[in-house]
């Protein structure tokens, strides 16, 4: 197999002395493609990123479906979410929200225009991003690209387990 994870190397609860050389991403939903993107940032391009997903693609609650017609037109529908909400005020969300309005791949949404829910954030600093082309999960394929993450699709992880101070991930 391959060498196992390494957990980053600590000295007594200080940050990190030396960075990881290879760092595994479990889910590329949201919360995956967007921590894989943080490493990356945090760490470098020396330090190799997995993702491994379990589903076809990558997206999590975010899945779109696509059909084509008998006439030739795809039609396509947001399953899970069917937009973003990044709030503005914080830098790193900022900095994606206008990374992936720029990229051409969402657009903002004003929030009146959005059904009103108790769940929604809501406040001037929050940012609702709908996909533009290809379902709002196209986001999370960009912001995986960005991350320059070894994406893997349908790999399960079956344990995780910590041997001699390193970690030590087995697929299924």
């Amino acid at each position: 197999g391959s060498p196992p994870f390494r957990a980053p190397t600590t000295c007594g609860g200080c940050a990190a002395a030396m960075p990881p050389s290879r760092v595994l991403v479990i889910g590329a939903g949201a919360t995956g493609a967007c921590a894989s993107l943080r490493l990356r940032r945090l760490l470098g391009r020396d330090v190799a990123i997995e993702v491994w997903e379990k589903a076809r693609g990558p997206g999590g609650r975010m899945s779109t479906n696509r059909m084509e017609t008998p006439k030739g037109a795809t039609l396509r529908a947001d399953m899970g979410a069917q937009y973003l909400s990044l709030d503005g005020a914080d830098g790193p969300c900022a900095e994606i929200a206008d990374m992936l309005v720029k990229e051409g791949v969402c657009k903002d949404v004003p929030a009146a225009a959005l059904s009103a829910t108790p769940e929604r954030p809501s406040g001037s600093s929050w940012r609702h991003l709908a996909g533009t082309q290809g379902g709002v999960n196209d986001a999370l394929k960009v912001i995986l690209e960005q991350s320059g993450a070894e994406l893997h699709l349908e790999k399960r992880v079956a344990s995780l387990d910590r041997q001699q101070g390193k970690w030590r991930a087995r697929a299924a």
